[in-house]
């Protein structure tokens, strides 16, 4: 694989990887787009995103399929949440969410650091970089736990920055 392009990060692997007890992650695809347009469109995850609206079925399954590394979690069987890595301005941008009824059972970071290291896995060197509304302290907890560091905050967001180890 090219570890110069993200989008080769879209192909499969040719393994599930352990997340921890009974935990997966594999590359999503267009048959993840009803699970996770759920947790897209869920009030709690609008009020945190950067854009409020709500996003449409279409519009997720495109969103799974653009040039970006894109990952679900599974736990007994079942996708828990969605991982993408977008490449932008000399950085890659994670964006983490979970299924609601999952949220507090501390899966969220071991997800991330996981997507973390594949990416490392498959030669990027660029540092991390991430911004969460000041409001929303769980996924500030998990970025700071997770290595990052608060750089910012200005518009009612902290920027974050995690370099590559």
């Amino acid at each position: 694989e090219n570890a110069s392009s993200l989008p080769a990060c879209r192909q499969s692997m040719a393994r599930n990887h352990e997340v921890g007890p009974d935990v997966t992650i594999r590359p999503a695809d267009r048959a993840d787009a009803p699970s996770v347009w759920r947790w897209r469109n869920d009030e709690r995850t609008r009020a945190m995103a950067r854009r409020h609206d709500l996003v449409s079925l279409e519009r997720v399954s495109d969103w799974l399929m653009e040039p970006a590394a894109t990952f679900i979690a599974i736990k007994d069987g079942t996708p828990f949440g969605v991982l993408k890595f977008d490449e932008k301005d000399g950085y890659i941008w994670p964006v983490i969410n979970l299924d609601p009824v999952r949220r507090g059972q501390r899966l969220s970071r071991p997800f991330l650091e996981l997507g973390m290291r594949e990416m490392r896995g498959r030669g990027y060197s660029k540092a991390f970089k991430a911004t969460i509304r000041i409001e929303n302290v769980a996924s500030l907890a998990l970025f700071v736990s997770a290595g990052f560091k608060v750089m910012d905050n200005l518009n009612g967001f902290y920027f974050l920055d995690h370099s590559m180890k």
